[in-house]
C-alpha cells in the first residue's frame, strides 16, 4: 500500500484487462507473489498480461527493506515457480532483481555468475527446456 493505489490482484488484473492493450502490462515479483501458489483460472487471466517476471529469492517474510538474498538462498521455490509460469505458457523474459545488505557489498560478478547458474538449474527442471 506504501507504493501503489492497486492493492489486490484481481483489482489490477481487472484495470490492466479493461485497457486491452500491449502497452500496459504488469510485472511479478517472485519477492512478493507466490506464483506457484495460483489457482490454474487465476494464472490463464494473469500470463497473458505479464510483461516480467523479476527472480528474487528470501529468506524472511517480505518487507519495505526489500531483503532479498541470492536466487536458490532463500526459503521461495524459485524452480517451481518458473515451472508454473512457463507451464501456463509464459514466454516472457526472467529479470534477477536482487537488492539488500546481503546483495550490496557483494562482488557484482559473483552475484551475475551465481545467477546465471541458478537461473540454468531453474529452466532445467522445466521439461521442455531439459
Amino acid at each position: 500500500t506504501e507504493w501503489t493505489f492497486l492493492t489486490d490482484l484481481e483489482q489490477t488484473l481487472d484495470l490492466v484487462e479493461q485497457y486491452d492493450t500491449p502497452y500496459l502490462k504488469m510485472v511479478c515479483d517472485t519477492y512478493h507473489f507466490p506464483l506457484h501458489q495460483c489457482t490454474p483460472s487465476l494464472l490463464d487471466r494473469l500470463v497473458p498480461q505479464l510483461a516480467l517476471i523479476h527472480l528474487a529469492d528470501r529468506r524472511v517474510a517480505p518487507s519495505i527493506d526489500q531483503e532479498r538474498c541470492r536466487l536458490g538462498t532463500g526459503q521461495l521455490p524459485l524452480e517451481k515457480m518458473v515451472a508454473t509460469a512457463i507451464d501456463a505458457g509464459y514466454e516472457g523474459d526472467f529479470d534477477v532483481k536482487l537488492m539488500g545488505c546481503e546483495i550490496e557489498p557483494a562482488s557484482y560478478w559473483t552475484i551475475l555468475e551465481q545467477s546465471q547458474l541458478a537461473f540454468a538449474k531453474f529452466m532445467s527442471a522445466c521439461p521442455q527446456f531439459s
